[in-house]
């Protein structure tokens, strides 16, 4: 398989969220990368790359990311907007100490008018998802988050690998998005996307 078609359309049989045309073949992988993604070293020149999970109204990339004090330095806020993900946690997502009520607020670079927030949730063989019970909003509070209105509440704990979705209608506006469990424990998200009109 030589051409963008053929491999776009082995991507789709084998559920590949991105396809690569690389020195004459095609590579099919299960990561999930961004358009602003950089990479992490050298790419042939021969690649180019093709995937499902980008978007370019997504401003969470450009954000301040605060977070509750992560598990380890390779585990930062920063970590969930970077564009890519893949199975290899300790570099792909953040993961907060044991503590109550966890938190990753992103501080976007202008007010926007946020109509859902995207997030990727970690995938087995790890174990939990440690995504549970999470609340979801969006305004310009930095200091009280909760003055900020709700867009959404995950109740109970999110299957590993979930791709946890919420939905404005038709947005909120806000130049702050926070993500703040309700219990004690660990927050976790590997990659964050806040899409705006």
């Amino acid at each position: 398989v030589t051409d963008s078609v053929a491999c776009g359309s082995l991507c789709l049989q084998y559920n590949c969220t991105l396809f690569c045309l690389q020195d004459g073949g095609c590579e099919l992988y299960s990561a999930r990368v961004s358009w602003h993604y950089t990479g992490m070293g050298a790419t042939p020149s021969t690649s180019v790359c093709y995937s499902s999970w980008g978007s370019t109204n997504d401003a969470a990339h450009t954000a301040t990311i605060t977070t509750t004090n992560a598990s380890s330095p390779n585990n930062t806020g920063n970590t969930a907007v970077n564009g890519f993900y893949c199975f290899d946690v300790p570099h792909f997502c953040y993961h907060s100490i044991q503590s109550s009520q966890p938190w990753w607020v992103a501080v976007l670079t202008t007010s926007r008018q946020v109509t859902s927030v995207r997030i990727q949730t970690r995938r087995q063989p790890i174990g939990t998802s440690r995504f549970q019970d999470v609340e979801v909003r969006v305004g310009h509070d930095t200091q009280n988050l909760s003055n900020n209105k709700l867009l959404g509440f995950y109740n109970g704990l999110a299957l590993p690998g979930e791709v946890v979705i919420f939905r404005a209608i038709p947005y909120i506006t806000g130049t702050v998005v926070s993500l703040q469990s309700t219990v004690f424990g660990y927050l976790c998200v590997c990659d964050v996307q806040v899409l705006y009109t």
